[in-house]
């Protein structure tokens, strides 16, 4: 979930963010044993009948900050045997004040796992359901976000931890308090329903509570709202009940629910609300034939490619942009009856397609299908026509085109190409593979004879040496060995390894070129991939001629080769020990 901002704890005295850390009771230099006697001087001080209310509300508004600025503190707090029994007595019977401290203190605690679970078994829950009950809107907030921190760990591995939720009876008092007659903070519920997206699994027993409590209609009604967080967390709970009641599908359609969830998708959005609302198109698509083509009616195919290329397209990141592509892909390959016949559509959509912009996102999701596309079944036998896919991307691919059509077509060939699952029914994959590297990081001159030779090598079934115009290419990737780009030149020797290991012709092409020198100073200062495979091609030359044999030796290849030797990877030395035997 995506918090809201928490409720700033209250004291009677000058408030705790402008206070020293000495007022806290510690300072910077205090080692653990003054931490440890600075909490529980806090903890006699709230056991003390003495103690007033007002002193009571100045202790735990100092508990609060020293466990906010110390990991050590909330570790000491949390094993002291009196704290969780005043902190709930506190909760229980407390100034307001005191209690909001308190609620805030229990949040705090939380963050750590092994807290929270001692936290949850000091039999904080009933109070701060009773706290939610609060006229103070800041209360409320502090009691919801301890509900929310204290069921942050999910309850698929805690027996204990469930049968509390259930014996407290949790989740039907969260959803009472999303009910409409209850209008509540935006906060509030945005922690409420965090909670609840907490609690409510696909597998748990706790959606018949939620039916029982107008689930739907609640759920339908957040999705509307203008809160983020509660729009997030309503979607993931619709996801949820979808996946374990699909009785509930047809009157989640008959809501106009599939329309508001394809709005929140798209780009104006918070990128949690996206991810959850992608989710949740995800789990109807997946249950409901309806549910398809009521997504399908609403022009929601195009809705969803959008999503899947949004976070290039947007530049976003993190895990909210990895599952909106995650979930956008699964709705879309859910409407097609499978990845498979995704890509396959994808193909011809981006075939059929005027648009360049239309093009760009078309191809651009098919690239992210590819790319995630595995094969689980059934592995002897290709999964679709992979080299029709591959044919329109060629078809596509335009050495003068659109430039965003044109990165799109090749991000889409290198996925194609470096899937193992697709690329081992394809011819050339791995050069193919290389081929779209070097596209991507040359220069304007070179690089439409290099998408020259990948569509030769796709279209004329033809051998690399040949794809690449023979000698005239040799002499373009001799001359990419002494870029100052490490992945540049790792492509081209890479290329070059492989035309050694297919054809005899590029060995002399490579020696005329003046290829050796350059291959020989890479042993030396090219990164380990570089050497490996500059080792492997003039072990390969060395093989071919002895004429070339020394060449490679009057390049002052020996030495290197030694050199590698000693420091390179079992690769290298390999590739040396074979060419040393060679020269020497």
């Amino acid at each position: 979930m995506s918090k809201s901002p928490s409720p700033e704890p209250q004291d009677c005295g000058p408030s705790s963010s402008s206070k020293p850390r000495e007022s806290y009771g510690i300072t910077a230099a205090d080692d653990l044993d003054d931490t440890v006697g600075t909490v529980a001087r806090f903890i006699e001080q709230l056991q003390a009948n003495m103690s007033s209310p007002s002193e009571k509300e100045l202790i735990t508004v100092q508990m609060l900050g020293i466990a906010r600025a110390r990991k050590e503190a909330r570790a000491i707090i949390g094993s002291h045997g009196q704290a969780m029994p005043l902190f709930i007595s506190i909760l229980r019977s407390g100034t307001p004040i005191a209690k909001l401290n308190v609620a805030a203190i229990l949040t705090v605690l939380c963050k750590d796992e092994d807290l929270r679970l001692k936290v949850l078994l000091g039999g904080c829950i009933p109070p701060l359901l009773s706290l939610l009950e609060s006229e103070s809107t800041e209360t409320r907030k502090a009691a919801a976000e301890a509900i929310f921190e204290v069921s942050s760990g999910g309850l698929s591995d805690d027996h204990v931890g469930m049968k509390i939720f259930v014996t407290e009876g949790v989740v039907p008092t969260l959803w009472e308090q999303l009910s409409p007659t209850n209008k509540q903070d935006k906060v509030v519920e945005g922690f409420v329903t965090g909670a609840l997206r907490n609690l409510c699994g696909e597998k748990d027993g706790y959606w018949r509570a939620a039916l029982e409590a107008g689930g739907v209609d609640i759920i339908v009604d957040l999705l509307s709202s203008d809160n983020a967080a509660a729009q997030s967390n309503a979607a993931s709970l619709l996801a949820r009940l979808m996946l374990a009641f699909s009785d509930s599908i047809p009157k989640v359609i008959d809501s106009g629910v599939v329309k508001v969830l394809l709005h929140l998708v798209g780009k104006n959005n918070d990128t949690s609300v996206r991810a959850s609302a992608a989710d949740a198109l995800e789990a109807l698509s997946l249950r409901s034939s309806a549910a398809k083509k009521a997504i399908v009616d609403a022009n929601g195919v195009h809705i969803l490619i959008g999503a899947v290329v949004a976070p290039s397209k947007e530049c976003m990141q993190g895990e909210h942009a990895q599952a909106l592509q995650g979930h956008a892909t699964h709705a879309l390959a859910n409407i097609c009856r499978g990845m498979s016949d995704l890509i396959l559509y994808l193909g011809e959509l981006s075939r059929s397609s005027c648009l360049a912009a239309a093009v760009a996102d078309i191809v651009g999701a098919l690239a992210y299908a590819l790319m995630v596309f595995e094969q689980t079944s059934g592995l002897d036998e290709e999964p679709f026509d992979v080299a029709q896919v591959e044919d329109v991307l060629v078809m596509l691919l335009k050495p003068r085109d659109n430039k965003l059509v044109q990165d799109r077509v090749l991000e889409a060939m290198a996925s194609l190409y470096g899937n193992t699952h697709l690329s081992r029914w394809l011819n050339h994959a791995e050069a193919k593979r290389v081929l779209i590297g070097l596209i991507t990081m040359a220069a304007a001159d070179v690089h439409e004879h290099l998408i020259l030779y990948l569509t030769s090598l796709c279209c004329d079934k033809v051998g690399v040496w040949e794809a690449i115009g023979n000698r005239e290419g040799i002499q373009l990737l001799i001359s990419l060995l002494g870029l100052s780009s490490e992945q540049h030149q790792e492509y081209a020797v890479q290329l070059l390894a492989i035309l050694t290991n297919q054809a005899d012709d590029c060995k002399w092409a490579i020696t005329a070129a003046g290829g050796i020198p350059p291959l020989v100073q890479l042993l030396e200062t090219g990164s380990q991939k570089a050497r490996e495979d500059a080792a492997h091609i003039l072990w390969n030359l060395c093989c071919h001629s002895e004429d070339i044999c020394a060449c490679v030796e009057s390049a002052g290849a020996v030495p290197a080769f030694l050199w590698l030797l000693r420091i390179g990877g079992p690769k290298g030395q390999e590739a040396s020990a074979k060419a040393l035997t060679k020269l020497v």
